[in-house]
């Protein structure tokens, strides 16, 4: 009340302007010198500039204009003894991230802060750019899917897709195409408990780890990527849905080797090329798309790269 009755005029202003705006003042009074009050005669361009020098942009205060201090509340009670302003900028930068989506409904907005709080407890701290853990794509994907159930009136568990997505999405080796989000949300999903599903193999795997005898190296607008331990190739096999982790005792001793073919720009995988060894002589046995599909023509192009360039090492 002492703030409030401190800064009276500039909230009567708000008040008249954009009442939704109000807690957000209060925030923004609270983090200000005990001694200091608004004087200004516009007191929303005074939240606006404060957002502005946090690093948001124009679209982010749009956004907040629009949806009122109600894109906080959940935050707020995450983190109840942060500063509520550090707090809104910090999550707001999260949205921002991610190019303002919908605002994500309560159970979302809990799962997230939660998910990416060390304490997981609703007095614990909200970190500094704790979004860029996540893959952008990712998190926009599972925001916008979140809005879409929130609509069908079908969001109860979805909080535990969200999460793995995001935590999936932590460990990739390329960042996604943005276009991806068209594939829809069962494909995250997917890749996700690909993920899960390689992570238990592996837990039941000792590793294993061999030399190759090419390196990697790009042709037009692919990258061919030897496959030199167990973990890669199981994880090629899941995302791939074929049965190369069957061949990890054959790599490990050199009597096979795996190429992962992918697009040198998405970094997503194409195909993949299984090469025999017998007595040291390659033999090409396996060019597949995926799920064992014909591959495409570069993929075949590869395959008869790798060939020749194995007969030069031979030699």
């Amino acid at each position: 009340m002492n703030h409030v009755w401190r800064n009276e005029p500039a909230f009567r202003q708000v008040a008249r302007e954009n009442p939704h705006l109000l807690p957000l003042l209060l925030a923004y009074v609270e983090q200000i010198p005990s001694s200091t009050t608004i004087r200004t005669k516009d007191p929303i361009l005074t939240l606006k500039t404060a957002f502005r020098e946090a690093g948001l942009s124009e679209a982010a205060w749009r956004y907040v204009v629009r949806h009122g201090s109600r894109l906080f509340k959940i935050a707020w009670q995450v983190a109840a003894g942060q500063p509520h302003f550090e707090v809104a900028t910090r999550y707001l930068t999260a949205l921002d991230f991610v190019d303002l989506p919908p605002p994500p409904p309560p159970s979302i907005i809990n799962a997230l802060l939660h998910g990416y709080n060390p304490h997981r407890r609703n007095d614990a701290r909200i970190g500094n750019q704790f979004q860029a853990e996540i893959d952008p794509v990712a998190l926009r994907a599972g925001l916008l899917e979140a809005d879409r159930r929130r609509r069908l009136n079908t969001l109860q568990g979805f909080d535990e897709e969200f999460l793995g997505v995001c935590w999936w999405s932590e460990g990739l080796d390329a960042p996604l195409d943005a276009n991806q989000i068209r594939a829809g949300w069962p494909w995250f999903v997917r890749r996700w408990l690909e993920s899960e599903e390689a992570q238990a193999i592996l837990d039941d795997t000792t590793p294993q780890h061999w030399q190759t005898r090419l390196g990697a190296f790009r042709m037009g607008r692919l990258d061919v990527i030897p496959l030199d331990s167990s973990e890669a190739l199981i994880r090629e096999s899941l995302s791939m849905r074929n049965c190369l982790q069957t061949f990890v005792e054959e790599c490990a001793a050199g009597d096979f080797e795996v190429y992962s073919v992918r697009d040198a720009q998405s970094g997503k995988r194409r195909g993949c090329v299984g090469i025999r060894f017998d007595d040291g002589i390659p033999t090409i046995v396996d060019v597949k798309g995926f799920a064992n599909t014909p591959p495409r023509g570069e993929v075949q192009q590869i395959a008869y790269e790798l060939f020749v360039r194995l007969q030069v090492w031979e030699a």
